[in-house]
């Protein structure tokens, strides 16, 4: 009987042994998530109040006063889109939704505010020395009432494998064209 109460005893501590594995593991596991999307964030210059107040001060006309801007923050990751004039109601619209730099791959994602089952995204971006890059892909439906480009996904390093010369501020410009009708999105982020 004794030797029963030792192997309950026994399961008891290695089932406690256990558990305390598991939840070290999973606060570990936890930590280096967050250590690791903070650390991607600060590598692509994703700091949202310097974004802003970097936005907001290129905002200035020649005579002063402040032209609209039309962006918007898109949460976390502090990205900042531009959206076409929504004044003319024959413009597509929509936003730059995400864009970051993963290792040599720029990944740039968009929502456009109506549904279309057709029509292009024309991508253009712009180094800061004057590099170029263009491509161009479908739009496709996004839900039951928006769309989107189908997504940009772009090495780097066919568009400038000088690292030197690719450090900078970057122009991302969509164009995009459905059914006769065309919008333009813009957006800056810097490598």
């Amino acid at each position: 009987m004794v030797q029963v109460v030792r192997n309950k005893k026994s399961n008891r501590v290695l089932i406690g042994v256990i558990i305390f594995m598991f939840v070290a593991l999973l606060i570990v596991t936890i930590a280096v998530i967050v250590i690791s999307g903070r650390k991607a964030q600060q590598e692509i210059g994703t700091n949202p109040t310097e974004q802003q107040s970097d936005e907001e001060q290129n905002s200035d006309d020649e005579d002063g006063d402040k032209e609209e801007n039309n962006e918007s923050n898109s949460g976390e990751n502090g990205e900042i889109s531009g959206e076409v004039d929504e004044n003319d109601e024959n413009k597509i619209t929509g936003n730059i939704d995400y864009r970051a730099l993963v290792g040599d791959t720029l990944s740039i994602r968009t929502t456009i505010n109506e549904l279309f089952n057709d029509g292009t995204c024309s991508l253009t971006i712009t180094g800061p020395h004057e590099q170029v890059y263009k491509l161009t892909d479908k739009i496709i439906p996004n839900s039951a009432s928006t769309s989107t480009c189908v997504g940009f996904d772009i090495n780097m390093d066919l568009v400038e494998k000088d690292e030197e010369q690719r450090a900078g501020k970057w122009t991302i410009t969509i164009d995009l064209a459905s059914g006769g009708r065309t919008g333009q999105l813009v957006s800056e982020m810097t490598l």
